[in-house]
């Protein structure tokens, strides 16, 4: 009983150590604020764009954000493989989101989340097609102004992986429903062909007309936590 004594003594000393040093690297939430950087949608092959983003801790388990948009054709890289000259490229988006915080007092912390976002995008296509809306037909051109519109709701699951006491990466994938709005304007030397290809993977990405559909999400964002 003697030498049980100092050894429960020991390890409740150990336990009680062990959990002062958790709450230490625990990273701070509640009342936090975080900056953040989109690294993903910079080198988007289809519609690249700087996206920047606020987010505020309400309490321990929730927060709320908002992340704005923006990509013109003189501040972005074109890193798409086909022979888009990306001519009048403007895209604009506005997304608002809030998270639910599963183990606030980790220092990595993981999260569900909900996110609505709206996309407005266009831009001049030289010497292509798309396909029209419910019909088996393609439209060829030398020249139109292509104009997307997209409208969406995507759940989310993220992790938010601290670094320092500052700065740390968010990695994020979800996936939900969205209705999305193509409309081609100022078409030059049209030619309508009934030659629909069934194989072409991206054809709805040049179908005019409104569709709803599923769209899917994944990047990794930075984040600077201001306070």
């Amino acid at each position: 009983m003697k030498k049980v004594l100092p050894l429960l003594l020991l390890l409740l000393s150990y336990c009680l150590n062990a959990q002062t040093e958790e709450k230490s690297k625990s990273f701070p939430n509640e009342n936090s604020a975080y900056l953040t950087f989109d690294l993903t949608t910079i080198v988007s092959p289809f519609a690249p764009r700087y996206r920047l983003g606020y987010i505020q801790s309400i309490n321990k388990n929730w927060r709320i954000g908002v992340d704005l948009g923006y990509g013109q054709e003189n501040i972005i890289f074109n890193t798409s493989n086909s022979n888009s000259r990306m001519d009048n490229y403007s895209l604009f988006e506005i997304r608002s989101e809030i998270y639910h915080i599963f183990n606030p007092s980790k220092r990595l912390n993981h999260y569900i989340s909900g996110e609505l976002y709206y996309i407005y995008h266009e831009e001049d296509f030289y010497n292509t097609h798309y396909h029209l809306d419910a019909r088996d037909e393609q439209v060829f051109f030398d020249e139109a102004h292509f104009i997307r519109e997209k409208i969406g709701f995507n759940l989310k699951y993220g992790a938010m992986f601290p670094f320092g006491e500052k700065v740390g990466m968010n990695v994020y994938i979800g996936i939900g429903p969205r209705l999305k709005n193509i409309t081609y304007k100022d078409v030059v030397n049209p030619s309508v062909q009934n030659d629909y290809d069934d194989h072409d993977w991206f054809s709805e990405r040049r179908t005019e007309g409104s569709r709803f559909g599923v769209s899917t999400t994944l990047g990794v964002k930075f984040f600077y936590r201001i306070n």
